[in-house]
């Protein structure tokens, strides 16, 4: 299931797109900017779901710490595979961390 995320401008009314939640990737969601000023928003700006429901991503912020966790699993598991080899970091995640085997 996938919904994209946007913010209403206050004068006109308009949504704006300004993010994308896909089910894919190894946290099971993969969340990423539609829009390059997203990443300009303050955490408390409020984000309407634009075609789904809000799936706990009420506000910028939510979409900055989902986006940050991605981040650091990538970063975790190449640094798993430079030391371990490719072969033997079968990543699986325990407590939002990457473990190996």
């Amino acid at each position: 299931m996938s919904t994209t995320f946007g913010v209403q401008i206050p004068s006109t009314g308009e949504v704006i797109e300004v993010a994308r939640r896909v089910g894919r990737g190894p946290l099971g969601i993969e969340l990423t900017w539609t829009n390059e000023l997203g990443e300009l928003l303050p955490n408390n700006t409020e984000v309407i779901a634009m075609d789904n429901g809000q799936q706990g991503i009420n506000t910028a912020g939510d979409i900055h710490f989902q986006i940050m966790k991605q981040n650091e699993f990538e970063e975790n598991k190449i640094n798993c595979e430079l030391v371990n080899g490719k072969d033997s970091c079968t990543p699986f995640i325990q407590n939002g961390k990457l473990k190996s085997k």
